[in-house]
């Protein structure tokens, strides 16, 4: 009955205008599944993207690279496009499968105007808020979750999506995808971490034995990541 839906956290706000620009862009651009905003919570992070490249598989390293999760999820989309995806439930990481079943699909948009106010959960300090927050927008992945098991999950649920709706799809370029993204993903985290590591070295100007044990921890794990 409805050519668009919407979902939204009970704890945040929307501007006045937030539905009727995201709605707008839709009828406009047919090619797009999904049209969100900028949040308070994000354009001090670096900001959301658009998925809009115009190759699907393009689309899909993107959004594996930078999830959008959060505000992207709360946009406005094609209802009829929803009905084509799989919901899946009570899984790590489901807002970005849900994104990368999307992406497939279509475009999506990010509108820069600051309409969506995210507004922190009450079971969260203002650091953990934050931290989630960036986390989402620099695709920060912890590395010490099994790595493997990840990429195998990833790609188990692309393939689920894949198969179900999208048989066109190359099974061969996705995994490619999945695999190279990861490692892109995994190598970015460990540069940010020697950065801030080589900055705190820098000013403390010594190491004690417990700082000496965190550094050996971090160089095994970048010679895994850099030789593999």
């Amino acid at each position: 009955r409805f050519k668009y839906i919407s979902l939204k956290s009970s704890n945040d706000k929307l501007h006045a205008d937030y539905y009727q620009k995201c709605i707008d862009f839709l009828k406009n651009n047919e090619e797009y599944v999904l049209c969100y905003t900028e949040g308070t919570n994000t354009k001090d992070f670096g900001g959301l993207i658009s998925y809009d490249d115009d190759d699907v598989y393009s689309r899909l390293r993107n959004a594996i690279l930078n999830p959008n999760s959060g505000n992207m999820i709360y946009g406005v989309y094609r209802s009829d496009v929803i009905d084509k995806t799989l919901l899946f439930d009570n899984i790590m990481g489901n807002d970005h499968i849900f994104a990368f079943n999307l992406v497939m699909f279509g475009k999506t948009k990010k509108i820069d105007e600051v309409l969506y106010y995210r507004e922190q959960p009450l079971n969260r300090t203002d650091i953990q808020y934050k931290k989630s927050c960036q986390s989402s927008i620099k695709s920060v992945i912890d590395l010490d979750s099994p790595f493997c098991k990840r990429m195998e999950m990833i790609l188990g649920y692309l393939d689920v999506c894949n198969n179900g709706f999208l048989n066109e799809l190359d099974r061969d370029r996705i995994a490619d995808i999945v695999v190279d993204s990861m490692f892109e993903t995994h190598r970015r985290t460990l540069k940010m971490e020697y950065f801030s590591l080589k900055k705190w070295l820098d000013k403390n100007k010594k190491v004690c034995p417990i700082d000496y044990f965190e550094l050996k921890v971090f160089f095994k794990r970048a010679r895994f990541y850099m030789i593999i």
